[in-house]
């Protein structure tokens, strides 16, 4: 496999002058690689709606969501 780079790019400008993060030295970026990803996330629906019950079930009790977590805030809604 061919060795990959990973290149940081900012955009941003101060006076006229680019800024970027200060050089990283040299002995820790030795031996660096980036492997490819071998299992990559995927959407599994079932588990979404076992998910979705579940917090169902938990939240059955509340009303409104929203205003249980501003009371625990202490904003008194």
């Amino acid at each position: 496999m061919a060795q990959q780079r990973l290149v940081l790019v900012l955009d941003d400008v101060v006076d006229g002058q680019p800024v970027g993060p200060p050089p990283m030295p040299v002995e820790l970026l030795s031996g660096f690689q980036i492997a490819p990803v071998s299992n990559p996330p995927a959407f599994d629906p079932a588990a979404f709606a076992a998910m979705a019950a579940k917090g169902r079930e938990a939240w059955a009790e509340v009303a409104d969501a929203s205003q249980w977590v501003e009371e625990l805030r202490g904003n008194g809604c």
